[in-house]
This record gives structure tokens, sequence and C-alpha cells, in this order.
């Protein structure tokens, strides 16, 4: 039941703060930098980019949510860019990492619009993920594809 309850807690709860990872103020522990060693700097034709958490007493109360997506000039439709997230490991570490794999493509509703194009961030489907200040959370980003986050916090308990 305390499960139910918690993710039922975790889907009622609103966000907390929503940054681009370019405005992060976040002062990284000595800890997280230390363990970003293992991670290297590019995977492939991906680019690294590191969201470092501040510590919290109870981490186990945070989620993040991590957004994959680009500036585009769009209409009034709804757009959603092609692609997903994939956890992988640090080889001999054990620690976690995420990727975006996309071909670019952006999906779309079709309604008619008559107000001219914006140009608005365009993501993907997002990866909640665990709270860890004392890890650097680390995705790996075709380039053109920016990074945003969530953090997402436990309102109070539900009664039973």
């Amino acid at each position: 039941m305390k499960k139910i309850t918690l993710i039922a807690i975790f889907a009622l709860t609103g966000i907390l703060f929503s940054a681009n990872i370019s405005a992060q103020t976040v002062k990284a522990t000595d800890e997280a930098i230390k363990n970003l060693k293992p991670y290297p700097e590019k995977m492939g034709d991906m680019e690294r980019h590191v969201i470092f958490l501040e510590p919290r007493a109870d981490e186990s109360l945070y989620k993040i949510e991590i957004i994959a997506g680009m500036y585009k000039e769009v209409d009034c439709n709804r757009h959603t860019l092609a692609g997903a997230f994939n956890e992988g490991t640090v080889e001999g570490w054990g620690y976690s990492y995420y990727t975006f794999e996309t071909n670019g493509q952006i999906a779309s509703t079709m309604m008619m619009c008559h107000d001219p194009k914006t140009t608005k961030f365009v993501s993907g489907k997002g990866e909640v993920v665990r709270y860890n200040s004392r890890l650097p959370l680390v995705v790996y980003l075709p380039q053109g594809v920016e990074l945003k986050y969530r953090v997402w916090t436990a309102g109070e308990m539900l009664p039973e």
C-alpha cells in the first residue's frame, strides 16, 4: 500500500522548479564533481550534459524529470519530438547515465491555424529518474538537442 501511495503522491504533486540546464545555479558538491570523472565527455556523436542536484534532507521525497527538445518555429498545433531516453551504465563503475535517441522528426496535430508561427521548445517524452545529489545526473544528447529538467516533490501523505 505504501508503494501505491507514494506513486499517487508523486502523480498528484506540483512542479517546484523548472530550469534550462545552461542556466543552472546549483553548486555541485565535491563528491558529485569527483563522481563525474568516469563519464566520457562525448559518447559517439552525442554531447554530455550534466545536472548537479542540491542536497536535500530526505531525497527519497524527490524525483527529477529530464526533458530533451529543441526550439523550432511552429504553428498552433501540438508538436512532439520523436525519440526516447535510454538508461546505460558506466562500465566498471555502475553509475547510470541517459541517452536520448532521436531522428529529429517532429510529429504534430493537424488543426488549421490562423495565428502566425512562433518559436517554442518542442520536446520528446520526459523521463522521471531518482533524485541523488551524491552523483551527477549525466545525459548524452545529439547536437542541436537541449536538456531541461524539473524537480518533483511528494506532497502530504494521502489518507488511507
